[in-house]
């Protein structure tokens, strides 16, 4: 099984000293708009990006590692495995959850060394909302492969969900620290920094994720809402215009573009 894995992620903010009362008001409208992002992975193997969303957050979840073994030949233990996990895959894909997990608990009961099988039983688990279980699962993942970046992001995810800032925070920085080039990775450090009021630093590692990949239209609209906290308007609406261009039906940045309009008084 191969142990390379590929991997992109997140970037940062900029901003002024405040009075403490407009601070609150920060985090209110931060809070209410739900202007972070949180990027899951690229695997070896990609599927398919799916985007879900939770009050304040948007995570995209990693595409899957799956098999190209045929599904023909169950002869062996070993094919009989790598089937599951295609038919894991397969069942993900179409959002059955449930029945996806299955499928990898099963090729897991052939293989509990597996790390790509307990990285997608996460996923799976994760989508049906057994948050704890998904989170044994990455960690498991990672216990066997300490630097699976995709496992680092989403279990950075899941914690940040939490409000577990700092916990998730290690897992971005590790993922950075050996996947500088991870375009999620800088992208999912910045918000968390953002969420921790950090918005300077967070300006510099969306910024980072768009120059690692330029067309990273969560890293241009979280820089863009940075902007907007800081009151740098024109800056915001040029990244949004950039990210309509590529998207033009893409409602986050048209939400964002709606935000910049009213507090630009335009």
């Amino acid at each position: 099984m191969l142990k390379d894995k590929k991997v992109k992620q997140k970037s940062s903010l900029s901003l002024k000293l405040l009075p403490w009362s407009i601070w609150i008001f920060l985090a209110l409208d931060l809070l209410f708009f739900g202007w972070l992002f949180h990027r899951g992975t690229f695997t070896r193997s990609p599927v398919g990006v799916i985007v879900t969303n939770s009050p304040a957050v948007y995570e995209v979840v990693s595409p899957l590692v799956s098999s190209n073994q045929p599904t023909t030949s169950n002869t062996t233990p070993e094919d009989a495995r790598l089937n599951l996990i295609k038919e894991g895959t397969d069942l993900l894909t179409a959002g059955k959850n449930a029945a996806a997990a299955a499928k990898y608990a099963e090729a897991l009961k052939l293989n509990s060394d597996d790390e790509d099988a307990h990285f997608n039983l996460g996923i799976a688990l994760a989508r049906s909302g057994q948050v704890a279980e998904a989170k044994k699962h990455y960690e498991k993942a990672l216990e066997i492969v300490p630097d699976y970046a995709e496992v680092h992001n989403n279990l950075g995810n899941l914690l940040l969900a939490e409000g577990k800032i700092e916990e998730a925070i290690t897992h971005f920085q590790h993922v950075i620290s050996t996947h500088p080039d991870n375009a999620n990775a800088q992208n999912n450090f910045g918000s968390a920094l953002a969420r921790q009021g950090k918005i300077s630093e967070a300006v510099l590692r969306f910024s980072k994720a768009i120059e690692l990949q330029r067309d990273h239209l969560n890293a241009r609209v979280n820089l863009a809402n940075a902007y907007i906290a800081q009151n740098r308007h024109v800056e915001a609406v040029r990244e949004l215009k950039t990210v309509l261009r590529i998207n033009p039906a893409y409602q986050p940045a048209l939400q964002a573009m709606a935000r910049a309009t009213v507090k630009s008084g335009r």
